[in-house]
């Protein structure tokens, strides 16, 4: 026997029922990988309105202070559109 037929990459040793199921899972895994890349690009970017988040912090250090200075917790209304 000649060191040819001993190969890795010889077509006889290698079934093409392998090859194929390789190139498949080989397929799929790029396929997921790409798909992971594209995923990893996207950006959401989430804006909150300052003017209400700045009243709802307000409302809170009020109610600290009250609670700090020993009174009973005021009962806070809800500013107009916004709800509990």
């Amino acid at each position: 026997m000649s060191a040819d037929n001993f190969h890795p990459l010889r077509r006889r040793f290698c079934s093409t029922f392998v090859r194929d199921r390789l190139r498949c899972i080989a397929a799929r895994l790029l396929c997921v990988q790409l798909g992971l890349a594209l995923s990893g690009c996207v950006t959401i970017n989430v804006y909150f309105p300052a003017a209400a988040a700045e009243k709802a912090a307000d409302r809170i250090i009020d109610e600290v202070w009250q609670l700090k200075e020993g009174g009973a917790p005021a009962t806070v209304k809800p500013a107009p559109g916004e709800s509990k």
